[in-house]
């Protein structure tokens, strides 16, 4: 009989990287298409249940800063409707750091 082990969800990291995907206004497959992974795994990142490994992460990292979602906007812009807060958008950074620190996506 199989045990199922139930760890605990990391729900501030995939809610960052659900923010920074829809910023890019990529789907889950588009995604996944451009990192060259599935989208079942983009799934489980958002959804907090695993980390993308080192490689991945930086490619991902990589096309946030390509497609300019970190760019602060100039005051004479008008302001950006989003989806998600400014909150989320503040926790990826600091998420991502405590992340490499823990050594948890070695």
């Amino acid at each position: 009989m199989k045990r199922h082990s139930y760890r605990e969800r990391d729900y501030d990291f995939g809610q960052a990287m659900l923010s920074l995907r829809m910023r890019m206004g990529l789907t889950q497959a588009g995604m996944a298409d451009l990192l060259k992974i599935s989208r079942h795994a983009v799934g489980e990142w958002e959804a907090g249940l695993n980390y993308p490994k080192a490689l991945h992460l930086q490619h991902f990292v990589a096309l946030c800063v390509q497609q300019r979602v970190f760019a602060h906007r100039q005051p004479s812009q008008p302001p950006v409707r989003r989806r998600v807060s400014e909150w989320q958008e503040k926790t990826f950074l600091p998420v991502v750091h405590t992340w490499i620190g823990s050594g948890r996506w070695m």
